[in-house]
């Protein structure tokens, strides 16, 4: 199992020059492996592998007088820097991403350092953060206990530097313990339907319902203004670096809200559950919606995802994601009745086989809850509950799979 630890960094000045030098040079090696394979292939239609031919250009790199500064970097991050673009272009080939584009000195940098160490002061929340080539120990506060060496190793550490100036170090633990697997057994009320949405940022099947903070909409006439302050500076002045420092900060204001939001919501619902199901989202989809593209951006809903899977694999729950070809909002939980014309604008509705009342969200999140059910009685899991909801649940599995010509259905008849 491994672990990671985020912790903040005080450089003073000579530090923070070496690490500027350290994040420039590993921006250097990366941008000039981008080059060197867009021109082999615009010349020679032929593609060269970051990992495997331009990685073996660093040592002759550093013999030439052109490019001698490179010896003054840690060897194995700009190794990293190869190895990093290599998965670019592979998340590229697979249709996962774009072409990768060159490092902006403005940006996001990061320096990967696996021979790092680090050290906390006894007694108190400081320590120290040591860096090959960098000759003093970089201030860092540890807001939170390290794994001993019994518990324990340190892997590696990552540097990096926000848009706005803030450095952290990302420290990797390779814990000794290993993860707890999920129970094959769960009961009916452990197991959890969550539908996302964008007036409730999450209802669940449980008929609660987390509010949509809004955080980027409700920051726009602040952000506004310190675009429009920044666009009036001269480009290259010092005045415009300070209104880009005020931008960046608005941003990670923003993204420091919603990430906390989203930790405390992701972590509540794994720990009172112990099977939670979600639905597959094609954001990307969704996104070309210029109408609610924003709205959708904020409510980051990907993000959330991906909180509740990485917690779920620590803690040892699971999470099912659903396909997205399910009807979860149209279905009536009661007699799976389909409502044929399901639109944005209904918020409530009332089955005309059952007469039963739904609401929207919470009746999506149920069906979400019964799907999981299904899922996981067809993967071999047990399901404990009272026998009348375990009928019930079998029996609407039955209907759907009569009622749905899907692979899905078949699926779960089988």
């Amino acid at each position: 199992m491994q672990k990671a630890i985020k912790v903040r960094l005080y450089p003073n000045a000579s530090q923070r020059m070496a690490l500027e030098a350290q994040f420039g040079m590993v921006r250097f090696v990366y941008n000039k492996s981008l080059a060197i394979i867009n021109h082999y292939y615009k010349y020679h239609k032929k593609s060269l592998s970051a990992y495997h031919d331009v990685k073996k250009l660093l040592p002759v790199a550093k013999n030439n007088t052109r490019y001698a500064f490179l010896k003054n970097a840690d060897a194995q991050s700009l190794q990293q820097a190869c190895i990093n673009l290599d998965k670019a272009f592979k998340s590229f080939f697979n249709k996962k991403t774009g072409y990768p584009n060159f490092k902006r000195k403005q940006g996001y940098q990061k320096s990967y350092h696996p021979n790092a160490t680090v050290c906390v002061t006894e007694g108190k929340r400081y320590g120290h953060v040591k860096v090959p080539k960098i000759k003093t120990p970089i201030k860092a506060v540890i807001h939170r206990n390290l794994p001993d060496s019994e518990q324990g190793e340190l892997s590696s550490i990552t540097l990096s530097k926000t848009p706005s100036g803030e450095y952290y170090a990302s420290l990797l633990y390779v814990m000794s313990e290993e993860l707890p697997e999920p129970k094959n057994t769960v009961s009916l009320s452990d197991i959890i339907g969550v539908d996302v949405g964008l007036n409730h940022l999450m209802i669940t099947s449980k008929n609660k319902k987390y509010a949509n903070p809004k955080y980027y909409v409700k920051s726009l006439k602040e952000l506004r203004k310190a675009q429009r302050k920044l666009s009036r500076c001269k480009k290259g002045s010092h005045n415009r670096h300070k209104a880009r420092i005020i931008v960046a900060k608005y941003h990670e204001k923003v993204r420091r809200k919603r990430e906390d939001l989203l930790h405390k919501i992701s972590t509540q619902l794994i720990h009172e559950n112990q099977v939670v199901v979600v639905e597959t989202l094609a954001v990307k989809n969704m996104l070309k919606n210029h109408k609610l593209a924003r709205s959708i951006s904020d409510a980051s809903w990907s993000r959330f995802i991906e909180m509740l899977e990485y917690k779920a694999i620590f803690y040892g729950k699971r999470v099912i994601k659903v396909s997205q070809w399910f009807p979860s909002t149209k279905l009536c939980h009661v007699c799976q009745y389909k409502h044929p014309n399901m639109t944005q604008d209904i918020r409530d509705w009332i089955c005309p086989d059952c007469k039963t009342h739904h609401d929207r969200d919470i009746n999506a999140g149920i069906n979400l809850q019964q799907q999981g059910v299904v899922e996981l009685r067809a993967g071999g899991q047990v399901v404990l509950g009272s026998k009348a909801e375990i009928v019930e649940l079998v029996s609407d599995a039955n209907e759907l799979t009569h009622s749905r010509n899907s692979d899905e259905a078949r699926s779960l008849a089988r």
